[in-house]
């Protein structure tokens, strides 16, 4: 019995390994996808290259042309119709400005059928970046934010407030165009929190992660027809999908509630 729970839960372990995997969360969201004009990739954070790696490998010619912006030392070769750059983590340095602008005029000549396919990982907040200060006054800043113990959440407030890209003016430079964007780790709720709304967000993930997972334990679970160990990880599952879909929909409120401020 001990060693067909310690299978199954090797098992499962193993697969939610895979399933996060860069290479396999690019091509998961872009199955069935359609792209009627020309595909603008723009590839950005510590896992940029094999996401951008993953999606020329999926869509193949049906990229016209893309960057990305990775960190010292994470450019692993070349990619077809993609230019990459390296640059500062978690200070962004001249390296970020540069590349970032190469992205900025690539997307400047977007026709209305055109996606921007924008893939998103973890440190992209640092290198991806044009400063509306300068570029050594906003690492100053980030120094002394970090060197105070502030953390992700809080540097991304304020850096948003002092960004040209953040803040979803990057989707706004790309409008009327088409974009799709695929995040990595916990974009969702980190976009929630960089447009200054982390309340919500905490709330949501309270709930869905801790609320459901302990409901689920203390009423169901204790029914004998319930009470399994496939039962019990099968929590994690439904738990996550309500959960990230609640974080969907208040993404969506947020989108439409900044979209109408920016129209007025």
């Amino acid at each position: 019995m001990n060693y067909e729970l310690k299978k199954v839960a090797d098992n499962i372990i193993d697969a939610a390994i895979k399933a996060v995997l860069p290479d396999k969360a690019v091509i998961r969201a872009l199955e069935n996808k359609e792209f009627p004009g020309r595909v603008i990739l723009v590839s950005v954070g510590k896992a940029a290259w094999q996401m951008a790696n993953a999606a020329s490998k999926y869509l193949g010619d049906r990229i016209d042309k893309g960057i990305v912006i990775t960190k010292y030392g994470h450019v692993k070769g070349e990619i077809e119709n993609v230019t990459c750059f390296e640059a500062g983590h978690p200070v962004p340095d001249d390296n970020s400005f540069k590349a970032t602008q190469k992205v900025l005029d690539m997307v400047s000549d977007l026709k209305s059928n055109d996606t921007v396919l924008f893939l998103l990982s973890g440190g992209g907040s640092a290198l991806f970046e044009k400063p509306q200060i300068s570029g050594d006054e906003l690492s100053d800043i980030t120094n002394q934010l970090l060197s105070c113990g502030a953390d992700i959440v809080e540097i991304n407030t304020i850096r948003k407030r002092l960004s040209m890209v953040k803040g979803g003016r990057f989707a706004k430079i790309c409008e009327p165009r088409t974009y799709a964007l695929c995040g990595m780790m916990d974009v969702m709720v980190g976009s929630l929190r960089g447009l200054g709304y982390s309340v919500m967000p905490m709330i949501v993930s309270l709930i869905g992660a801790c609320g459901l997972r302990l409901l689920w334990i203390f009423t169901f679970f204790r029914m004998e027809q319930f009470h399994t160990v496939t039962s019990l990880y099968l929590t994690y599952t439904w738990s996550w999908i309500i959960t990230f879909s609640a974080h969907v929909i208040c993404w969506i409120i947020v989108r439409r509630k900044l979209g109408r401020q920016w129209n007025s």
